[in-house]
């Protein structure tokens, strides 16, 4: 008997005898299975009956009693680490090993879905989200692929979140995105503009927003001036103006902020002028912008943006 899979490698059992995997040996186990690259598995008929509904309704078929008798191992398409992961999950008494790469992963998410293991294709969520630093935070758009396909809610809104380190319409982001559907793609690409679109709002002074620029914050106020030493001589003008199209600038690149959060951002020359301003009354001309203030209320902008789907 065998079970059909995606792989396409076989093995030459006559000249390459199998041998049982040192974790399903068990004498007591009914079922045998061998593996694509020739290891052999003892499972107990129980376990499959509860842990797949593919085998479950597999061992309810009536079996010819000759084959029932010689009790041949069966064949099924997936190699020893794809199945030993399955096996490891549905087994009560195991505890799966850690997930060695997302494409091990996509590899054991896809056997789960032929055989359907359910527990399974929770356990992998759980994995991947154990070992965050492994993936959510070095390959979030995998993450966020994954999650999408298999309906992880609670993942797809942490790798979004990751996802903000990249610019989505560079080429390195070409193959994760067209591994999405269309309503997950609209939604983390709309992720990215809402939280663009929000900064650059809340840096508008003619526009109130939430979040928006406590302008008491980037302000240096002088004791007494004749004009209106908010509106004419600060934000309306071109420094300002200036600030938001650097702040732009960044964001198209990497939304999450980082480099605006860099004092090297409010250091750089583009911005000398603005820390030069001074209020065009003749009983004020102190300077307007406090950089120091300025820095931080863009960082504190930055922390109030959407930051998930």
């Amino acid at each position: 008997m065998s079970v059909t899979g995606a792989s396409g490698s076989s093995v030459d059992f006559e000249s390459n005898p199998p041998s049982y995997h040192p974790s399903f040996s068990a004498q007591d186990a009914d079922i045998i299975f061998v593996s694509d690259d020739g290891v052999l598995f003892r499972v107990h008929k129980f376990v499959l009956q509860f842990g797949s509904g593919f085998f479950k309704g597999m061992m309810e078929m009536t079996r010819d009693p000759a084959e029932a008798t010689a009790n041949e191992p069966i064949r099924i398409q997936e190699n020893s680490k794809v199945f030993a992961m399955l096996l490891d999950i549905i087994y009560p008494d195991r505890e799966p090993p850690a997930l060695e790469s997302l494409e091990f992963a996509n590899e054991v998410l896809q056997a789960a879905e032929k055989y359907e293991m359910r527990k399974a294709t929770h356990s992998i969520c759980l994995l991947v989200m154990s070992q965050q630093q492994k993936f959510l935070t070095q390959q979030p758009l995998e993450v966020y692929a994954l999650a999408s396909r298999y309906g992880w809610v609670e993942a797809a809104k942490f790798a979004s979140t990751e996802t903000l380190q990249f610019d989505l319409y560079s080429p390195n982001c070409s193959a994760s995105l067209r591994r999405l559907d269309g309503d997950m793609s609209l939604r983390l690409f709309g992720l990215h503009a809402r939280r663009r679109r929000a900064l650059l709002k809340a840096l508008n002074p003619e526009v109130v927003s939430i979040p928006g620029v406590e302008w008491a914050n980037v302000i240096v106020l002088p004791t007494s001036c004749s004009k209106n030493h908010f509106y004419t001589a600060s934000v309306r003008q071109g420094p300002w103006i200036i600030l938001r199209d650097l702040v732009a600038q960044e964001m198209e690149v990497e939304p999450r902020g980082n480099a605006i959060r860099k004092r090297s951002f409010i250091d750089q020359e583009a911005l000398l002028d603005m820390w030069r301003f001074t209020c065009a009354a003749a009983d004020c001309r102190t300077i307007v912008f406090s950089k120091d203030r300025v820095h931080a209320e863009l960082i504190r902008l930055l922390d109030l943006l959407p930051s998930s789907i």
